[in-house]
């Protein structure tokens, strides 16, 4: 909005309205006049940004928490995951509580509550992820590294995948959440109002939900993370309890996890020698996971050839010679309690 107020137009502008003596460089009007010019080119600097601090949608990081404070809306701060994992050694060794055990990645693990390994040789307990974040929710066997050993123990693994791991709130995300207070007419128990409580609930992304969904007076709830996968039972309870302290006497509400399609794709491309298959399996990855994450709950197909011309956006790819999605050549129809989840991806890579 003050583009224009440079320090070189501000010095103009004033010494334009002086006609009584000299203004050129050097002179005594100019030296007066460009300290000051100079110190109002800051203060208009700092009206531009006090502009974008006002508006939600220009504004940044604690100025968003402090507007959202003002209609009781926090941010969310991330869960951590969490599981178990089964060592695996010699009778009667310790696991104290805080041993660290982690993914062949590095991400670390810490035991929540110590044992001794009996008699069996296994010993299952329970873990938690160092960090917040939906990394954690790695999946079965991939926790299998001990970074400090213990003496007496073979091998350290989880038979299940880790549960219950979301990012901290981003700011765009905080943003929706403040306007769909301030934009919703949610009143009264109706669907905005079922919506705004279940996306108060820490890990939950977006929700979407049923009226009269069982016939009069129920309603179905159906969140999802904040990384646009089926929600855990952790989740799943934690908006359960949530929603009873909030909604109204009477309504019989039902929390649900959608079923997961996931989104397999396989393609033969031809590429430059300046790439690999990999590098544009990788790619294309981002672009596919980016466009199935953005749609969950706003398209009821997967376009088969929006994902197709995806390929076309990543450098070195020539052509794409054979592709399919779910094993077809056809776009993927996704259920009204359904979410698209990015599946395999398999792409063979030849130079033209």
């Amino acid at each position: 909005m003050y583009e224009e107020k440079t320090y070189e137009n501000i010095r103009d502008e004033i010494l334009s309205k002086v006609t009584l003596t000299d203004t050129r460089e050097g002179s005594f009007a100019s030296d007066v006049v460009s300290p000051i010019s100079y110190e109002m080119e800051k203060t208009y600097n700092q009206f531009d940004r006090m502009l974008g601090i006002m508006f939600l949608d220009t504004s940044a990081g604690t100025y968003i928490d402090d507007r959202g404070k003002e209609y009781g809306i926090i941010r969310k701060e991330g869960t951590y995951a969490k599981g178990e994992v089964t060592f695996t050694g010699e009778k009667d060794v310790e696991i104290p509580a805080g041993t660290l055990c982690a993914t062949v990645g590095g991400l670390m693990f810490e035991v929540l509550q110590g044992g001794v390994i009996p008699e069996g040789g296994t010993i299952t307990l329970p873990v938690e992820a160092q960090e917040p974040g939906d990394k954690y929710n790695v999946l079965a066997g991939s926790v299998r590294v001990l970074p400090t050993s213990i003496f007496g123990v073979t091998a350290v693994t989880n038979d299940a995948k880790m549960l219950g791991g979301s990012e901290r709130e981003t700011d765009a995300e905080l943003v929706e959440r403040i306007l769909l207070k301030l934009q919703s007419p949610a009143t009264s128990g109706n669907v905005y109002h079922y919506k705004l409580w279940a996306m108060n609930v820490e890990g939950v992304g977006n929700v979407k939900v049923f009226p009269l969904d069982n016939g009069p007076g129920t309603v179905t709830v159906m969140p999802i993370t904040s990384s646009g996968r089926s929600p855990d039972e952790e989740i799943i309870q934690r908006v359960k309890e949530y929603i009873e302290e909030q909604r109204p006497i009477g309504a019989t509400v039902t929390v649900m996890a959608p079923a997961e399609k996931m989104i397999n794709v396989a393609a033969s491309v031809e590429i430059t020698t300046a790439v690999t298959a990999e590098t544009v399996k990788e790619a294309y990855g981002k672009l596919l996971e980016e466009y199935i994450k953005s749609s969950v709950f706003k398209l009821s197909t997967v376009d088969y050839f929006k994902c197709l011309s995806m390929f076309y956006d990543i450098e070195g790819v020539v052509s794409v010679k054979t592709f399919t999605i779910n094993g077809g050549t056809e776009s993927i129809s996704i259920g009204e309690k359904e979410i698209q989840v990015t599946g395999s991806i398999e792409i063979e890579g030849a130079v033209g």
